[in-house]
């Protein structure tokens, strides 16, 4: 395995458990402050995985999200409109 493939196979496995995150946030697991961590790592990476993950987080949480964090949804979105 070369490097570049180390390389992609580690950034699936940090956005894997971004998404197991997003579950645990959905069972109120983990607080909200973990959560706007991981869509702020998302949002600062700005490659394709990255932003895919990042719908497909912000997809899976908002309606928690919007009850306990309006201001982070409304950021991230606006964020991910201009992307």
């Amino acid at each position: 395995m070369d490097e570049e493939e180390k390389i992609a196979r580690l950034r699936e496995v940090k956005l894997g458990n971004i998404r197991l995150i997003g579950d645990f946030y959905l069972q109120s697991t983990i607080p909200t402050k973990i959560i706007t961590e991981c869509i702020e790592f998302l949002e600062k990476n700005n490659d394709e995985m990255s932003i895919r993950t990042l719908c497909e987080l912000v997809k899976k949480i908002s309606v928690k999200l919007y009850f306990d964090n309006l201001l982070v949804l409304d950021s991230t979105t606006d964020n991910l409109e201009e992307l």
